[in-house]
């Protein structure tokens, strides 16, 4: 038996779901019996077959895999750009308005509410509350959330509205705390949880604009520098170190010309990473099927004949 043939031959048993068969679970764990699957009756070739059908694998797979890795490697360019982008605008502003401290143009700064939640999504007309990722990307999410159960009285005081400014106060992850968004909630009733901050602008300050200095590079820089926690815990940052961080003294009349052309840059830059995740997506899925039919002698390795692999 060539092992890497069986190598892919386990990949195509396990698309197919064929270890499913052979999964116990006891004690709320699920643990495959390996004697039961490797019972299973399956088909295969001769080796120099075998053979000629992992040299052909080798070759097609290591093909899309350099061309996902050049697809991700684009993802990651184009980050880049609108980070460098980001960072100019910032910086410009600085150097030509100066700064001043976010307590200045700040009225209110609360955390959320984190009762005990089902993991589920809840329906529009349902309460939930949000999950750190609903703002750790810096885009919101409003799907992301869990649902309040019927019997727990939501706190209105912690109602989402649309353009409210929410901070990840917590993550285990550093580079996500302290990350900011512009809440759309698209109609649901989503409620603030503890491990997020909703800061509260005074008249006419944007927070599209707060989100996007907070979310620059200089703005990273300074939250970075304030978080606490150890590493592996759960990092934090606190509304006093918030309140201290520094901000471009653009005024409010002025902020909307700011931010309308880097908002427009960074949803197109989230338009054409959608565009190569899901191309990624793709890539991986056809690498699958074409494992599954070499393997399950569906199309000829030496011709390319058979399956419709598209």
């Amino acid at each position: 038996m060539d092992a890497r043939f069986l190598n892919y031959s386990f990949a195509a048993a396990y698309y197919l779901g064929v270890p499913e068969r052979s999964i116990k679970q006891t004690t709320g764990i699920q643990n495959l019996d390996a004697t039961e699957f490797l019972a299973t009756p399956w088909s295969y070739p001769d080796f120099e077959e075998q053979r000629r059908i992992a040299d052909y694998l080798d070759a097609e797979t290591a093909r899309i895999d350099r061309l996902a890795a050049a697809r991700l490697r684009q993802r990651v360019l184009l980050s880049e750009r609108w980070q460098t982008r980001l960072a100019e605008a910032v910086s410009n502003a600085v150097r030509t308005c100066g700064e001043l401290p976010l307590r200045r143009v700040c009225v209110g700064l609360e955390q959320g509410w984190s009762p005990q939640c089902d993991d589920a999504e809840a329906l529009p007309e349902e309460w939930a509350v949000l999950k750190t990722s609903a703002v750790s990307s810096g885009r919101f999410d409003a799907l992301a959330h869990k649902l309040l159960p019927t019997a727990t009285a939501p706190d209105t005081r912690y109602k989402v509205d649309d353009g409210d400014l929410l901070l990840t106060r917590g993550s285990g992850s550093a580079d996500l705390v302290g990350m900011a968004a512009v809440a759309q909630t698209e109609g649901r009733k989503l409620l603030l949880s503890d491990l997020l901050y909703r800061v509260k602008l005074a008249r006419g300050w944007s927070s599209a604009f707060v989100a996007l200095v907070l979310r620059s590079q200089y703005g990273r820089q300074q939250i970075t520098s304030t978080i606490r926690g150890a590493a592996g815990l759960t990092v934090k940052i606190r509304g006093e170190d918030i309140l201290g961080l520094t901000i471009p003294q653009i005024p409010p009349s002025e902020q909307a010309a700011f931010t309308d052309s880097l908002e427009r840059a960074e949803s197109e830059l989230f338009q054409l990473s959608t565009v190569i995740d899901q191309s990624n997506v793709l890539l991986a899925e056809r690498r699958q099927a074409l494992i599954t039919a070499a393997v399950t002698g569906q199309f000829d390795v030496t011709t390319g004949r058979g399956a419709d692999l598209s």
